[in-house]
């Protein structure tokens, strides 16, 4: 899983990981001969939405085949969710049909008749009715260009959310089972993690006899729950003995935390140290390196050569001379996305020849080339001196 955090914020984040959480935690509860590798449970306090995060779209790529929109070309900024449309523009406010719940501080877009994404902040919502709410900006209305009755709206910036996100999102807690067993000669308390962690105490003080038995098994559980800011949950307390005893609440409190601290250095000790990686003469399986190694500085053609392989050619951005490098090589095409793919013109008794596109970025010269018959795109650059 690669979830991106460039040049996103916290709550990008923390949905986007809260969200792959959920995935994998449903996949774990269905699918009995996985488990996850890390302890504890993580309890969220927000629905993960990717949706509400910034994004450009979604494709599927080739997962189910060849699909004619693969890339968001319509802009490279976050445009939203549709949520409603335009029902009518006034001066100091407009109406929208949605059946969302709109905020003060949202964030709409739109995209005008020329095909630009435009937009502003709500500075107020109202609700008018099932459906419908009225929209005040800090301009006037008429003069937001393309605000127009019947305008496709999206949101992206739901400004709850955002609140939401800043706050406390998500708490991960190690489940526990507790046992109290208890005689007339003590009381012994036992906790498990169910990874193989387990740790035990035994009280022998003089335990006296409970006047409500019912009463004073509640209070016991009760405590024996109560794990605070410590790192476990209890997902499981029981009680086995014959007669309950009472014990004061101050006792059985400090005998609760000395139960956790003593399991706490139980899980520390048995826990696998990770031995530092020693210095080696493996040899790098490739021995002449080009350009696609990515060496950029001495550090990394000082790595290379330690292990035998010799860099006769740097990274492409530091300049190749007068050679072509192939950068991508994909089944993803161009030509097929802007519907000048050879194959598309004949189904449509047009003929096409696969000529090269070319782009150009400052020094930086790419080609696209196209072999039709395995369906492929390659995409070669040049840096000019």
């Amino acid at each position: 899983f690669k979830i991106e955090g460039r040049y996103k914020d916290l709550s990008y984040v923390k949905n986007t990981t809260a969200f792959y959480r959920r995935e994998i935690d449903r996949f774990i509860e269905t699918h009995p001969e996985f488990e996850q590798e890390s302890d504890g449970r993580v309890t969220l306090n927000f629905e993960p939405s990717l949706e509400s995060a910034f994004n450009r779209g979604a494709t599927d790529y080739f997962t189910n085949g060849r699909s004619d929109r693969m890339s968001a070309a319509d802009t490279p900024k976050n445009s939203g969710s549709v949520i409603g449309s335009v029902k009518s523009v006034s001066r100091n406010s407009f109406t929208v049909k949605t059946k969302e719940e709109l905020h003060n501080g949202d964030g709409l877009t739109f995209f005008s008749d020329t095909g630009e994404l435009s937009g502003f902040l709500i500075n107020r919502a109202e609700f008018i009715d099932e459906g419908l709410w009225e929209v005040f900006t800090r301009e006037p209305c008429v003069s937001i260009p393309g605000l127009k009755p019947g305008l496709k709206l999206m949101r992206n910036k739901d400004a709850q959310w955002v609140k939401k996100m800043n706050a406390e999102t998500a708490l991960r807690k190690i489940p526990i089972r507790i046992e109290a067993k208890m005689d007339d000669r003590g009381l012994t308390l036992c906790a498990e993690d169910g990874q193989h962690h387990r740790a035990e105490i035994r009280s022998d003080a003089d335990l006296a006899d409970a006047k409500n038995e019912e009463r004073a098994k509640e209070q016991l559980l009760s405590s024996l729950k109560k794990l605070g800011n410590s790192d476990f949950t209890a997902s499981d307390v029981s009680l086995q003995c014959e007669a309950v005893k009472f014990l004061p609440a101050s006792a059985m409190n400090q005998l609760r935390r000395d139960l956790i601290e003593k399991l706490e250095k139980e899980r520390l000790a048995k826990r696998p140290i990770l031995q530092k990686a020693s210095e080696n003469s493996v040899q790098y399986p490739i021995q002449e390196l080009d350009y696609h190694a990515n060496v950029m500085n001495s550090k990394a053609r000082e790595f290379y050569e330690k292990h035998g392989a010799h860099v006769n050619q740097e990274a492409f951005e530091k300049g190749l001379g007068d050679t072509e490098a192939e950068v991508m090589r994909c089944r993803y095409c161009i030509r097929h996305e802007m519907n000048i793919c050879p194959k598309q013109a004949k189904a449509r008794g047009e003929k096409v020849k696969p000529t090269p596109l070319v782009l150009k970025i400052g020094k930086i010269k790419m080609t696209a080339y196209f072999d039709c018959k395995r369906c492929e795109m390659s995409l070669r650059a040049h840096v000019s001196e």
